[in-house]
Formats: structure tokens, sequence, C-alpha cells
């Protein structure tokens, strides 16, 4: 028997999961965090039951919440809430309100309303996080009214203490700096997916937003490597072109990296490229820009703000306003074009070898390896959302948090008789 917390962003209580080995291929799994795995692959777990024969026949269902979900559900089979147990979809909507629904029902187990709900909901302060099941690095992006840092803060998870701090902005200080002391702005850490972690190292990779870069205090429109624990910079890219971004706010910290097998990755961003960088042979601590090994075009060349998904290691799939990519780490070591769609799309996540892809009015399927369409699931306007595929069910939200919706809807796709 396994036991695990779950621990709900913003709420003081938690849910205990429970759940024993088993062979079976429909044993119920779990999407513990945004991205499914520490390195936020987007690749879920095999055996979710969803596949290519039947995932046009999914039942839907269409439950009302308190807002909107402008991020990513989360699903846990089994776990504990109010002395039963039940498999449950916990999200956070847009004005803080944590909720645990039973899956099956649809009715609310447990919720959590921030204090003060009443005196924002309804305004432009909004968040468009996803709960934390396991140990987050990371503020998210919050707003966009300097002065601010981007920094990551590392917590020990079993007293709550702070372990390391890596501000992107005055990086000489380890602290949790009043914004207003550091005299430079910005460099924000707002992709969606980061902190990512290294799979093969454990190492941190995180993107920053415009800002100054010098390559001694100050780390703007950079990719930056840093210790497990937050504490230390080991190595960083910047592109050539930084100032240029930062210039015309065309930075990269509109998605995080994504790691591919070898020790490579790649980060998009809002200038329409995917850049390839070989993660052995970034530059270190210094002033050096450049250095990445291929660069490509996104859709349309358009800006990314979707986080990629990484499929078996070699597959990326990206996906924007303008249509979806798949590409392929050839054993050269350079980018491939596998396939492409001219439907757009937000985060892609890969489940079973499908490929779903949320976009206004649908979810499309695909295979993942050709970019056959499968199916097309109905769902409304979406703006940040992507769904999950977990335990016979496909999940996902609508709505935008620009909207500043009280209500919203949660989609449920189900296995017929679930």
């Amino acid at each position: 028997m396994r036991w695990r917390s779950l621990a709900v962003a913003g709420a003081t209580a938690c849910v205990v999961l429970s759940g024993s080995a088993a062979t079976s291929a429909t044993t119920p799994q779990n999407w513990l965090r945004y991205g499914y795995d520490a390195a936020r692959s987007s690749t879920g777990p095999a055996g979710s039951g969803v596949t290519a024969a039947n995932v046009a026949k999914l039942d839907r269902r269409q439950i009302a919440i308190d807002g909107t979900i402008d991020s990513s559900p989360l699903y846990a089979t089994g776990a504990r809430v109010r002395g039963g147990r039940h498999n449950v979809i916990v999200f956070t909507t847009t004005y803080g309100k944590t909720e645990v629904l039973d899956a099956d029902s649809g009715a609310v187990l447990w919720r959590f309303v921030p204090p003060g709900y009443s005196t924002y909901a309804g305004s432009p302060q909004i968040t468009t996080m996803t709960p934390l099941i396991d140990l987050a690095a990371t503020d998210g992006y919050i707003g966009d009214a300097p002065p601010y840092q981007g920094h990551v803060v590392s917590l020990n998870p079993k007293t709550g203490r702070i372990v390391g701090i890596w501000n992107a902005l005055c990086s000489d200080r380890h602290v949790v700096m009043q914004p207003s002391s550091c005299p430079e702005s910005d460099a924000a850490i707002w992709g969606r997916a980061a902190p990512v972690v290294d799979p093969s190292t454990g190492h941190l990779l995180v993107t920053t937003g415009n800002a100054r870069f010098d390559g001694k205090r100050y780390w703007g429109d950079s990719m930056l490597v840093l210790s497990a624990d937050a504490s230390t910079l080991l190595a960083h890219w910047t592109p050539k072109n930084e100032q240029e971004l930062n210039a015309r706010d065309l930075d990269l910290g509109s998605s995080a990296p994504a790691v591919l097998a070898g020790g490579y990755a790649v980060q998009g961003g809002k200038d329409g490229e995917l850049r390839l960088l070989n993660l052995k042979r970034l530059a270190g601590v210094n002033a050096t820009t450049g250095g990445e090994v291929q660069t490509v075009d996104l859709p349309g060349k358009e800006m990314l703000f979707a986080a990629p998904a990484v499929w078996q290691g070699q597959y990326v799939f990206v996906a924007n306003a303008a249509g979806t990519q798949a590409w392929i780490l050839a054993k050269n070591h350079r980018l491939v074009l596998a396939w492409n769609s001219t439907n757009g799309g937000s985060s892609p996540v890969v489940s079973d070898g499908l490929l779903y892809v949320q976009w206004d009015g649908g979810i499309h399927v695909y295979e993942a390896a050709t970019g056959s369409v499968v199916a097309t699931l109905p769902i409304g306007d979406t703006h940040w959302q992507s769904p999950i595929v977990v335990d016979g069910r496909v999940i996902a939200a609508e709505g935008n948090a620009n909207d500043h919706a009280l209500t919203g809807t949660l989609n449920v796709f189900s296995l017929p008789k679930r």
C-alpha cells in the first residue's frame, strides 16, 4: 500500500491518497501535478482506458463550478475526503477558490475560499495556477505591475522552511526581497510549466521574461539551470538578440523549457521561434550569449504561450494560435518536422499514443506519431486550458480568466456507463 499527501495550494488541509499495486491494464491512474511529472512532459500514464477506438464515443458531462479554471485540473483515485474514499477532481478557479469534486457524481466534497474573497472576486486580480500536489518551487505569473523580480524558492516539505532562494535580478541576494530594493525590475518566471526538473540531473530549468541581462546579477530573457534546491545558478542560455527581445516585449518567459532525451531541451517564446539547446554545453555563470544548436519557426511564426509536450523523449509537440506541430529529435541531434496542422491550440498533452490539443470549440485528438485526426471533443472557448487524460476520462475546463466570471464549466468526457 502506498500513501501520499495531496497538498492543495492556498489551503491548510490535505487529502490523503492510497493506491495498491495491480497488474491490470485498467489500473486507475493519478494526474497529480501540472504537466503530469516533474519534467512537465505532459505525457500521462499508460493505460488510461481512452483509445483511438473509443475516444469519439465518450459521454460528455458538464459540471457548473464557481469560476473559471484557466489552467489544468488534477485527478486522484481513492482520495480520502471527509471520512470516505472518492475518485476526485481538484482545481483552483481564477479568484483562488480550490475545490475537490467527486469525479463520478460531480458533487463538491471540499472547498477552500481564500480570505477576503468577496473584496476581489470579479476584479482583474486573478490567478491561473493549477493546485500543487508535489513540492513547488516557483511563483506564478500573478501580475505585471513593476517593480517585481522573478524568483525561485524551494521549501523543505517536512518543515515548510525555506531551503534555497534564487532571484533572477539582483541574483547575488538570496532572500525574498522587497521589490523596490533591487534597482532592476521584471524577469518574471511566468511560463505555465515552470519550474521544469531535468530527470537526468535533478536540476531546475526556468526561463525569464523581459529584463536586463549582464551575466552577473541580472538574468533577463534567459533559460537558466539551477541546483535542485534553487540556491545556485549553474548555467544559462541567453540569445544573442536578448536586447531586441527585451525592447520589443518578445521575451522567452512566455513558455518553459521542455526536456528531450540525451541532454537536450527546447525553448520557445514570444518571438515565434523554437530553439534546440544542448544542456551539457550551456554557458556557465557569465555573459556569454548564443550557442543554440538549431532554431526553427513555430506555427505561423506566432507567439508561444503554451507548454510543449514531450513523448518518448524524442517527439516534442507545440501549439499556438496558428497551428500545431510535431517535431522529432533525430539521430543527428537536429529537429525534424514530423507533421503539422493548421488547428491552433493551447498546451498539448499525450496519452496512450494520442495527442490532445484544446482550442476554441474543441479538443482535437490526433495520432501522436502521424498527426491523423482521430476525433474532436466539443468544448467552449479556450484561453490557457489544457486537458488531462486519466482513468477512462478526459477532463478539461473552458472560459477565459480575463472575463472575470464567477461561474464556469468543467467538462468530463467518460467511457460509457462511468
